[in-house]
């Protein structure tokens, strides 16, 4: 099943990817558009904020999202406030002297707070948003670095990396050339750059690579953990999602296998709960890899806020913890809930639903110009 986006960007081994985040937000206000415009609703479909403000296409539209099956499946991938702020692109700069996007960070209120000329700006984390400026000269760009500002929109770390990524636990992934390492909030290195991968710290670990072996480091820059692994995942719940020759498992912040890979795909654990497949069916497993709801389901989501989507045949649900069937199944997809709603696909539209399964809005109000782009995810999924 679908899950979160802070959890698809976890799917690419590599960090330096602009839209890189990983930390979920605390969602109080869900996006609507009208017309190219988002506005904003409550946990109860009342409007918060109208529809006014436009936005770059780039940064929103339709993307992919992992299922538990290892299927890429079609997601909007909406807006949310994070630590009070959103973040909007809307706007290309044409002037010759600034190049890169019009940004505004927006509050609850649903005022403009700061406006700002960047090639790209990521969302709040910790207080930071990583931000890309270019370099130019005599107006042509030869470059660009990356930096971070504040709430404010005032600069705090000056744009001096290759790449700068969200903070995480008081430290960022930033690149120098082509190596990678972690800076602290006033931009000093405190783990120097000598990683040709790595991943944002969860739970006091983050994952490195060196010569192509993963592993896992503390924030005094020692390697504590080695693996034979593909790939890794960050620590979540206490453990570490790996595949190794395309099987997934777990292991614990020692190193050691607690779930021997042995799943064709595992998503990580929330809720004390990891969603695997096997043989294209799905089911949940503890954090010891003992059976909580076997393999039954076509397809199976993360659980979140005690709810997980499910899939029945052709049609997607909701289970709780004890495998009881909450909401029926009935729409086309369904995403995890996050502060009270959940977004499903019915009649090729999003929809936003809360834990009874009443629905209190669309995401598009004026739905006529997608509908033709909606229907194309599902007419030819093997596009995805």
């Amino acid at each position: 099943m679908l899950i979160t986006v802070s959890a698809l960007i976890a799917e690419t081994s590599l960090i330096n990817h602009p839209a890189a985040t990983f930390l979920k937000p605390t969602v109080k206000l869900f996006p609507i558009y009208d017309k190219e415009l988002i506005g904003f609703i409550d946990s109860t479909g009342a409007t918060r904020i109208q529809p006014q403000f436009s936005i770059l296409i780039n940064d929103t539209t339709i993307r992919y999202i992992e299922s538990a099956t290892g299927t890429k499946m079609p997601s909007v991938l909406p807006f949310y406030f994070r630590e009070g702020k959103l973040v909007l692109g809307q706007s290309e700069a044409y002037s010759l002297l600034k190049h890169g996007n019009h940004y505004s960070i927006i509050n609850e209120a649903g005022r403009i707070e700061a406006e700002m000329v960047l090639e790209w700006m990521g969302e709040f984390s910790e207080g930071y948003a990583p931000v890309c400026q270019a370099r130019t000269f005599l107006g042509i760009k030869i470059g660009e670095k990356w930096g971070a500002i504040g709430h404010d929109g005032q600069v705090r770390i000056k744009p001096q990396f290759d790449y700068l990524g969200p903070f995480s636990e008081g430290l960022a992934v930033a690149r120098k050339k082509k190596h990678y390492g972690f800076v602290d909030t006033s931009g000093a290195w405190r783990i120097p750059p000598e990683f040709q991968e790595c991943r944002p710290f969860r739970e006091g670990l983050a994952a490195i690579s060196v010569d192509g072996n993963w592993g896992y480091i503390n924030k005094q820059g020692q390697q504590i953990i080695e693996t034979s692994a593909d790939r890794v995942w960050d620590f979540n719940d206490g453990r570490a999602r790996v595949s190794v020759a395309g099987q997934y498992g777990f292991i614990d912040s020692a190193g050691d296998f607690v779930v021997r890979p042995s799943f064709d795909f595992a998503l990580d654990y929330q809720e004390g709960l990891s969603c695997v497949s096997q043989d294209s069916s799905g089911g949940y497993i503890d954090l010891n890899g003992q059976w909580v709801i076997s393999l039954q389901y076509a397809n199976v989501g993360t659980f979140s806020q005690g709810l997980a989507a499910v899939k029945v045949g052709e049609l997607w649900g909701y289970i709780n913890l004890e495998n009881e069937m909450v909401i029926e199944p009935q729409y086309q997809l369904a995403f995890p809930f996050q502060g009270g709603l959940g977004i499903v696909w019915e009649n090729f539209q999003p929809v936003y639903i809360n834990p009874k399964g009443e629905k209190l809005s669309v995401l598009y109000l004026d739905v006529t110009p997608k509908q033709t782009f909606f229907k194309r995810w599902f007419t030819y999924p093997k596009t995805l």
